[in-house]
């Protein structure tokens, strides 16, 4: 056994062993990966040989890279040490092969060019006669450091230091991230899976060429596409036939395997309902990886229908001599599911149709509640290998990783029935009664709803903070409305001035006297009647005290129905653009009555749901253009800036006398695909022109052309860490309205499942 040292990435840090142990295993072979850290990216493990080693690392999404290790020490003389007493049958094996030296620093800072060559010279003991060679050498040689962070900056020494040949690169040092970016595919929805992760769970999954793959809940097909990447043949159904058609001929699932040049890979997508599949019962695939429905867009749902007596008989109804639920326009009448008893069918399901040793990967929303055990499914066939956690704010998410074992293993079986209340998609979180500025909807009756503001008297001048922010450079952004604009005639109006929304609705009510509001009566915390600097706007009126404590509560009209308000989420936290944290709903109860609530008052609190999404969902959209336009903008401003470089120095080689050209010749573009050839005289270059705009040119001398430029390329790349961090947090703020409103849905589940229990024991 060989010493190798491996480079990880610190990115998703739990499940970094599980991919590692699982690439392992595709090839064969166990891998003891105890010494592995959260602190530090490196660590030392034993292998056979560097054919194992490449093995390991090859297709891995979480680590970089994987060196045959020469030496380790605390400090550079011990490094030296320890290199020199282990190269001594290694070094004579590369003595003649080209090779060049790297340093790979972990959280230290950027070493001048003097000082790398001054830390490469002191390996010359090794004695390479070798040509050095930048690109592509033989070998490459890697001095790798790992620094402490004191304070805000790293310790002046590294606390560990490395040296060794570098074996292999990962998946992520070859750019398969930036490939597989959602933004650059052709077809991609706001729902659709982070690619890193994607990856990561086909590789937790085995996937392997000629393995059959199968995603119950394809969408846009995240999982397929990461498969394919690794040579299984993909198979896809979802009971949406939107998400399957796309959106045209070239923005659809099949475009974007031709895009990755698998289309090879892409078996097929149906439109079917998992739970009704239409498989032939022999059938088996070699694993299962997806991401079920949390109940977004139309809910949770399967082919059904939750008021039977409507559909009795309808079975016999024929059309044309066809019955009707034969033809092609026939329109398969859904019902709401639980996430729970979905589970229960997707384990049963893989237990079937997986081979012995096939892997089912999925991943589970959990709230985050420490008091309250997290029970997740669990099948008597299938053994629960990883259970690995991604935490977000107030919930989580969990990728489970389940084998198929043989005749002989018998485990546990959790189902839905067994999990009961303590599933985490309906774990009721105790709430403090401290002081809230949160919205709260109670059910007054059986038709009724009352909207109701509540916040303390002490906590007014903190609680009511703006909701605006703008979006991107462009100025695309929401507002709510000005006082003056928030109360109309007998109705109360929300708008959202940047036309995302529109009038979301006036109350009809015709009783005035609910409306009769005086000037005094609206509290606002607009300092200005600036209508880009947003403000909330509160009503209130002197109600006299509710009698807890110094809570104030305003009836905005008994008989008010829900579907006619735009009620804005209260919420206090914001990233550093000033974008509004979604708020995660801990205990449903406090915004629904389960024992007085009807149908249709949870379906219309779900609309208010989606309207915070889809605010959220436009946001991305603008982020992932800006991001897309910079893509395209900061490779041609680093080319413009590396070509006046070059002018200047070959400029300068002139003046000094060096014996270079005195002219070169390029090739400008003057349309897309047509080329010209020009001849530049770079000895009396002092000016270049550059366009700044469509049809704006500027003359600038070199110098200042380049610091131009410099500053513009360092500002895209500052704009596109911030976009792509934007972009990060709207997604996990759109993954938390997904969450609420499948919490929500699975709740209605539960609560007409009982109602129909309690009917029928009555």
């Amino acid at each position: 056994m060989k010493d190798y040292l491996v480079y990880m990435s610190q990115a998703h840090l739990g499940f970094r062993q599980a991919e590692l142990e699982s690439l392992a295993s595709i090839h064969g072979f166990q891998v003891d990966l105890s010494k592995m850290s959260d602190e530090s990216p490196f660590f030392v493990v034993q292998l056979e040989d560097d054919r194992q080693a490449a093995q390991l690392i090859r297709r891995s999404v979480l680590s970089k890279a994987i060196y045959e290790l020469w030496g380790q020490g605390t400090t550079l003389e011990d490094l030296h040490k320890d290199v020199q007493a282990r190269s001594t049958e290694l070094a004579p094996l590369y003595k003649q092969s080209s090779f060049k030296f790297d340093i790979v620093s972990y959280q230290g800072s950027r070493k001048t060019r003097a000082q790398q060559l001054a830390l490469f010279e002191s390996f010359s003991y090794l004695a390479f006669e070798g040509k050095i060679q930048m690109k592509k050498p033989d070998q490459t040689f890697a001095i790798l450091e790992s620094y402490q962070i004191i304070g805000q900056a790293p310790a002046p020494s590294p606390d560990q230091l490395y040296f060794g040949r570098q074996i292999e690169t990962s998946e992520r040092s070859r750019g398969v991230l930036e490939r597989h970016e959602i933004a650059k595919r052709p077809y991609y929805g706001t729902t659709t899976f982070d690619a890193e992760l994607a990856l990561v769970s086909c590789n937790l999954a085995k996937t392997a060429p000629g393995h059959l793959i199968y995603d119950p809940f394809v969408g846009t097909g995240s999982f397929a596409l990461a498969a394919a990447h690794y040579g299984s043949l993909t198979y896809g159904t979802d009971i949406d036939f939107r998400a399957l058609k796309g959106k045209g001929p070239d923005r659809r699932l099949a475009t974007n395997f031709k895009k990755y040049g698998t289309s090879n890979l892409f078996g097929d997508v149906l439109c079917m309902d998992f739970t009704h599949n239409a498989f032939r019962s022999d059938l088996k695939f070699d694993a299962i990886v997806c991401d079920p429905p949390y109940g977004v867009r139309e809910g949770l749902k399967v082919c059904g229908t939750d008021r039977e007596e409507r559909f009795e008989g309808k079975e016999n109804v024929i059309i044309n001599g066809e019955y009707a639920y034969l033809r092609r326009d026939f329109i398969q009448p859904k019902k709401n599911y639980s996430l729970d008893l979905l589970l229960d069918d997707l384990l049963q399901f893989a237990s079937e149709r997986l081979p012995v040793g096939g892997r089912l990967c999925f991943w589970m929303p959990v709230a985050n509640d420490q008091y309250i055990p997290t029970l997740v499914p669990q099948h008597e066939k299938l053994e629960l290998i990883y259970n690995l956690v991604q935490e977000f704010n107030k919930w989580s998410r969990r990728l489970l990783v389940y084998v198929k074992r043989d005749a002989n293993y018998k485990g546990a079986t959790i189902t839905s029935q067994e999990r009961g209340l303590q599933n985490d998609f309906h774990l009721e979180s105790s709430r403090s009664s401290s002081t809230s500025s949160s919205l709260e909807l109670s059910a007054l009756g059986h038709d009724s709803w009352s909207l109701t503001l509540v916040w303390a008297e002490a906590e007014v001048s903190d609680s009511l903070s703006g909701a605006s922010w703008t979006s991107d450079s462009q100025g695309v952004g929401t507002s709510w409305s000005s006082k003056s604009q928030l109360v109309e005639g007998d109705g109360l109006t929300t708008v959202l001035q940047d036309g995302l929304l529109g009038t979301a609705g006036e109350s009809q009510s015709s009783n005035s006297g609910l409306w009769e509001l005086e000037e005094s009566d609206i509290v606002s915390d607009s300092s200005n009647n600036d209508n880009s600097l947003v403000s909330r706007t509160w009503l209130r009126q002197s109600l006299g005290d509710s009698g807890d404590g110094n809570w104030w509560s305003v009836d905005l009209g008994k008989e008010q129905r829900l579907e006619d308000e735009l009620v804005e989420w209260s919420i206090n936290e914001t990233n550093p653009r000033g974008i509004p944290q979604a708020k995660f709903i801990e205990k449903i109860e406090d915004f629904i009555d389960a024992k007085t609530c009807t149908d249709d008052d949870v379906s219309l609190f779900l609309k208010e749901l989606q309207v915070r999404l889809q605010q959220y969902k436009f946001l991305e959209e603008n982020k992932r253009n800006t991001l897309g336009n910079l893509d395209v903008k900061i490779p041609d401003i680093q080319k413009t800036l590396d070509m006046c470089r070059f002018f200047k120095e070959r400029k300068q080689q002139l003046d000094q006398g060096d014996d270079v050209e005195e002219t070169v010749d390029v090739n400008y573009e003057l349309n897309d695909t047509v080329y010209s050839t020009a001849e530049i005289d770079i000895k009396n270059l002092d000016h270049v022109s550059l366009w700044l705009g469509a049809d704006i040119m500027m003359d600038y001398p070199i110098d200042e052309a380049i610091e131009m430029l410099e500053k513009r390329l360092a500002g895209a790349l500052e704009n596109k860490a911030i976009t792509i961090e934007d972009l990060e947090y709207l997604r996990s703020n759109i993954t938390t309205m997904e969450v609420n409103t499948a919490r929500v849905y699975n709740w209605d589940v539960q609560r007409r499942k009982a109602l129909k229990e309690a009917e029928a024991t009555s």
